[in-house]
C-alpha cells in the first residue's frame, strides 16, 4: 500500500539545541500528520478523543496501509511544549496519556510496563507514574472505551507481538552482556 504520514518531531532544549522527542518511526504524531485521502475515508477520520492520533496510525495499519515517520531536515518540526505534557504541565500530561491509553484498549499489562519504562524518562518516576494513575482511575471509574472490536483485536495482537520483540532482544541483550563479561574476565585474568 502507501505511506501516510511524514514526520520527526523537535524539541528545543534550553540552551535552543535541537533534539528529537523519540517518537518511533511507525507512526506520526498528531499536528504533523498526512493522509491519502482514500486512506482517511477507510479510518473514517479522527475520533473526537484523546489518541485520537495513535488509533488513526494503529486502523491505518490494520487496513494495510502503511503508517512511517521519517528524519529529513525539510521537514522537521519544532514543538514547543514536550511531548506527553500539558499546559498544566507534565503531570496532567501525563495522566491524559493514561485517560487516553485506556480509551484506546490498551491492556493493563502493556500500560504498567510502558509506565516503568517512562519513569526512566524525564520527569523520572512521576512521569511514568502519573501515566499508570491515568490508566488506572479510568478503569476504576469505568470510563468510555473506543468500543471497535476489531481494532482493539489488532492492538492486543500487535502489542503482543512486540512484546515477543521486545523478550527476542531482552535475551539477545543477556548473552551478548554475559558473553563480553566472559571475554573481559578471561582477558583480565590473564
Amino acid at each position: 500500500m502507501v505511506h501516510v504520514a511524514v514526520n520527526l518531531i523537535i524539541g528545543a532544549t534550553k540552551s535552543g539545541e535541537l533534539i528529537g522527542e523519540g517518537c518511533g518511526d511507525e507512526n506520526s504524531v498528531g499536528m504533523t500528520k498526512f493522509y491519502r485521502t482514500q486512506c482517511f475515508k477507510q479510518i473514517d477520520g479522527f475520533v473526537r478523543q484523546v489518541m485520537w492520533d495513535g488509533i488513526d496510525g494503529h486502523r491505518c495499519r490494520m487496513l494495510g496501509w502503511i503508517a512511517c515517520s521519517w528524519d529529513e531536515s525539510e521537514l522537521r518540526f519544532i514543538h514547543l511544549r514536550p511531548m506527553d505534557s500539558s499546559q498544566k504541565g507534565f503531570f496532567t500530561g501525563r495522566m491524559r496519556h493514561g485517560f487516553g491509553q485506556y480509551f484506546m484498549g490498551t491492556s493493563l499489562l502493556y500500560m504498567t510496563v510502558a509506565s516503568i519504562y517512562r519513569m526512566f524518562y524525564r520527569p523520572f518516576f512521576v512521569g511514568g507514574l502519573a501515566m499508570w494513575w491515568g490508566y488506572i482511575l479510568s478503569m476504576l471509574r469505568c470510563d468510555w472505551r473506543f468500543d471497535d472490536l476489531s481494532f482493539i483485536r489488532f492492538l492486543v495482537v500487535s502489542f503482543s507481538y512486540m512484546g515477543k520483540l521486545l523478550k527476542f532482544r531482552l535475551i539477545y541483550l543477556r548473552s551478548f552482556y554475559l558473553c563480553t563479561r566472559a571475554i573481559v574476565k578471561n582477558s583480565v585474568c590473564r
